[in-house]
C-alpha cells in the first residue's frame, strides 16, 4: 500500500468518527457517510458540515492566554490567572492550573481565594470554573473600591488614593518626602538610620520594622542593622515584632 493510499485511508477513518473544531467562537463538525458502489465500481461519500455557536459557557472574546501568572516583580497576578482559568470553562484542575500557570500550587492558593472572594471564579471537587463569561465576554477582574469619601474627619471631599482625598493625599505624599529628605541627611551625616529611627520611635511607639520602614520610607532591609545594633545597646527594646523605648 503506498503512503498516499494509506493517508487517505487514515483521513476517511477520521471523517467517518467525526472531527470538531473549537476555535473558542464556534464549533464545527465534519462528519462523512459513504456509500458503498455497484460491484466493481467506487463507492460515493457524503460530507456533513455543522456549524454551532457556542454557549455563555464559551466566552467569544476570550483574553489572551498567558504563558505565566507571574509579574515582572515576580508575583502572582490574579489577573493573569483569571485570564487562564477562562480558556477552561468545563473547569481546571490544580494540577493542570499548576502547570498552564508556572506558579506551585502553594502560591496559587492565596490568589485562588482572592479571585473567589471578587466572584471571578468558582471551586467544585477540586476544579476551578471562571464565573464572569457575561454577554460572550469575560470581564477583567476590578479592585473594588472601599472609600468613597476621605476617611479625614470633616472631611467630605471625593475620594482619590488610600483613604484620602485628592488634598490630603497630597499633604501625605509631602510629609512622607521631608521624612525622607530628613532620614537620608542623617543617614549621611551619622552613616546610619538610628537618629531617624529614634525620633520615629519617640513620635510613635510600638513599631514593626516594616512600619519604621514605611514611615521613613527606606527599604526594611536597610534598617534592620541599625535597629538590631540599637537594641544591643539597650537603647531600643524588642517585644516580639515590636519595637519602642526603653521604659
Amino acid at each position: 500500500m503506498t503512503a498516499s493510499k494509506s493517508l487517505s485511508r487514515l483521513f476517511l477513518t477520521l471523517l467517518d468518527s467525526g472531527i470538531t473544531i473549537d476555535d473558542g467562537r464556534e464549533r464545527i463538525t465534519i462528519t462523512a457517510t459513504r456509500s458503498t458502489g455497484r460491484r466493481g465500481a467506487r463507492g460515493s461519500a457524503t460530507f456533513t458540515i455543522r456549524s454551532a455557536p457556542l454557549g455563555r459557557s464559551h466566552p467569544s472574546h476570550l483574553p489572551e492566554f498567558p504563558t505565566t501568572a507571574f509579574t515582572p516583580t515576580g508575583k502572582v497576578s490574579s489577573r493573569k490567572l483569571h485570564a487562564i482559568i477562562a480558556h477552561f470553562p468545563d473547569g481546571i484542575n490544580s494540577a493542570d492550573l499548576t502547570r498552564q500557570s508556572g506558579v506551585a500550587r502553594e502560591k496559587l492558593i492565596p490568589t485562588i481565594q482572592k479571585l473567589a472572594a471578587k466572584g471571578l471564579v468558582s471551586e467544585k471537587n477540586g476544579r476551578f470554573y471562571p464565573l464572569l463569561a457575561t454577554s460572550g465576554e469575560v470581564v477583567r477582574a476590578t479592585r473594588r473600591r472601599v472609600h468613597e469619601t476621605c476617611t479625614v474627619e470633616d472631611c467630605d471631599d471625593p475620594h482619590y488614593a488610600k483613604g484620602l482625598c485628592n488634598n490630603h493625599y497630597n499633604s501625605m505624599r509631602r510629609q512622607q518626602a521631608r521624612t525622607e529628605g530628613l532620614a537620608d541627611l542623617q543617614r549621611r551625616t551619622t552613616g546610619s538610620f538610628k537618629d531617624a529611627i529614634l525620633q520615629r520611635l519617640t513620635e510613635a511607639t510600638d513599631q514593626t520594622l516594616f512600619e519604621l520602614a514605611s514611615a521613613l520610607n527606606q527599604k526594611w532591609q536597610s534598617l534592620r542593622k541599625d535597629i538590631q545594633e540599637l537594641v544591643d545597646d539597650a537603647r531600643v527594646t524588642k517585644d516580639g515584632k515590636l519595637y519602642r523605648l526603653p521604659g
